[in-house]
């Protein structure tokens, strides 16, 4: 069995029950399989979509004794000794997909919650602007435009630091490793890579197909 990764801002709400289920329609097209999902899962690396959430009650630690012997669970007037207590919260109900996330928001030692811990969705490597101006625009063509923006006055905005060859080649080579990630993320889909091109038809002046005769219909 296979399961989606989502790394959507959709699915990200969802998880963090900042929006309702169903989460919006996505672009996603990444699949692993189940096993490998639920290490993700295991690991804190993900989360399990959540596709409907229902007002209800769970049995959470106690919050004067934890449910620990230690502290006097058995003389506690909270949870009368059973270390759990019933709480207001959701119930969920998850599907096979997952959506990434890079922590859970709360301490599991002091199992609070934790606003500097609150989970974000992973971005991916992407091109910049200084990948561009690193591969592409020599040193001495940097310092011209600088001083022409600065009225003459050289302030090292974009010449911080010297682009060395070695650097500017893994700017380039970031460039076209991204293009193919691209142009392979549109010619397939799915962890079993179904070609998403068909096949051109050939040429037929009759019913208007093939690259000499398809001019392009009015609807």
């Amino acid at each position: 069995m296979h399961c989606k990764v989502h790394h959507c801002i959709s699915q990200e709400l969802v998880a963090q029950r900042h929006a309702e289920p169903p989460a919006d329609k996505c672009k996603c097209r990444k699949y692993i399989s189940l096993e490998r999902a639920k290490e993700m899962v295991r690991n804190q690396e993900a989360k399990w979509c959540v596709t409907k959430r229902t007002p209800g009650t769970i049995m959470i630690d106690c919050r004067i004794c934890h449910g620990d012997p230690k502290l006097g669970c058995r003389n506690c007037d909270l949870c009368q000794g059973t270390g759990s207590i019933k709480a207001n919260d959701f119930v969920e109900e998850y599907s096979f997909d997952i959506v990434l996330v890079s922590r859970t928001s709360v301490d599991p030692k002091e199992k609070k919650y934790r606003p500097a811990l609150s989970m974000k969705t992973p971005r991916v490597p992407t091109i910049e602007a200084p990948h561009i101006i690193r591969a592409y625009v020599p040193d001495e063509a940097r310092e011209i435009v600088e001083v022409a923006e600065t009225g003459g006055r050289w302030v090292r905005k974009y010449t911080h630091a010297r682009t060395t060859p070695q650097a500017a080649q893994a700017a380039r080579d970031r460039i076209e490793e991204y293009g193919r990630l691209i142009l392979d993320a549109r010619m397939y889909a799915g962890i079993d890579r179904v070609p998403m091109i068909g096949v051109e038809p050939a040429d037929n002046p009759d019913t208007g197909e093939g690259r000499r005769y398809d001019y392009g219909r009015g609807v």
